[in-house]
């Protein structure tokens, strides 16, 4: 099992394989559906993953399962390219009003669910904007499984 931490920091600046962006749905191109992937160009990356996350609409319109699916999508593209680590921002919380606490616990069991068995990523980091973000991710990280 890879390790999982989070951590407060740009995630622009952060030397690992490949860093996650949460893009704009148009950005990704038409048709396009869960995560594409690009090089990082002059970031410390090497390369950005591409998802786009739900809007919040109250929790009833299948959120919690669209986000789940950016996440296990970003991990299956990372494995398909090799990928030893990611780092993640805090998907769908900021314009798209996702609830922190919730979007926290969603992010952590998609990613614990789809690392699991994995031979390729070794490193998995939750990058938070904000402390308040980072103290989410940490009480989530640290509750057993």
């Amino acid at each position: 099992m890879p390790t999982m931490q989070a951590i407060h920091a740009d995630i622009r600046a952060l030397p690992v394989a490949a860093i996650v962006s949460a893009a704009d749905e148009p950005s990704l191109g038409s048709g396009a559906e869960g995560a594409t992937i690009t090089p990082a160009y002059d970031l410390a990356a090497d390369f950005i993953i591409h998802t786009v996350g739900p809007v919040w609409q109250g929790g009833e319109q299948g959120e919690a399962e669209l986000l789940y699916s950016c996440y296990r999508d970003c991990i299956s593209i990372a494995e398909q390219h090799g990928i030893s680590s990611i780092a993640f921002p805090v998907i769908s919380t900021g314009s798209f009003d996702y609830p922190i606490r919730e979007a926290t616990k969603v992010a952590v069991a998609a990613v614990s669910a789809a690392v699991e068995g994995t031979k390729v990523i070794g490193e998995v980091i939750f990058c938070c904007d904000t402390k308040a973000d980072l103290a989410h991710y940490r009480a989530v990280l640290m509750q057993p499984s």
